[in-house]
Order: structure tokens, then C-alpha cells, then sequence
């Protein structure tokens, strides 16, 4: 079972496109937050979050972890500690963050 076929298959193109813009700006989002970060406490949980993030996109490779409520919770929590952890830097980096 891969999720990226079967998300192909039943929302076409275009849904799939959107499907896959949210999930890798969401990864681009933490990259960029690691790279940003100052405060080694924010830098260590951007790492984690970013990490957490491409594990769950590989294991859409061979499972689907939207359809488990459990692996879908857990990336939605680390979405919300992501965006936590951007509004801090964006404090700390006033004048410097992009």
C-alpha cells in the first residue's frame, strides 16, 4: 500500500498536487526553522519535528499512515510545535528571518 498511488488514484492530479504541496512545505517549513534557529533548545526541536516529518512521509511509501489515527494525530501535533517553534525564532531573528 502506498499512499501517494492511492491518493493519485482517487483524487486525481490536482488533489494530489495540493496533497503534496502541504506536506512537503510543512517539511520545508522545518528545514528552514533549523537553519533560522539561535536558541540551541528551538534548534533541537526543529530537528526533531523535521525528522519526524520525512519519516512520516517515507512511510507513506509503504503504508498510509493517513488512514491510522495515531500517525496522523502525532503529525498534526508536531505541525502545531513547528508553527510554536517559527513564532519564537520569528521573535528571537526580529530582523533577520525570512
Amino acid at each position: 500500500h502506498n499512499i501517494y498511488i492511492q491518493l493519485l488514484y482517487e483524487i486525481g492530479i490536482v488533489g494530489f498536487i495540493l496533497f503534496t504541496y502541504f506536506f512537503f512545505s510543512n517539511l520545508k517549513r522545518s528545514y528552514r526553522l533549523m537553519k533560522h534557529s539561535v536558541n540551541t533548545e528551538n534548534e533541537t526541536i526543529a530537528i526533531s519535528c523535521f525528522y519526524m516529518e520525512l519519516i512520516f512521509l517515507i512511510y507513506g511509501i509503504f503504508g498510509n499512515p493517513l488512514f491510522y489515527n495515531s500517525s496522523l494525530l502525532i503529525y498534526f501535533i508536531v505541525l502545531a510545535i513547528v508553527k510554536k517553534v517559527e513564532k519564537e525564532i520569528r521573535y528571537e531573528n526580529r530582523d533577520t528571518y525570512i
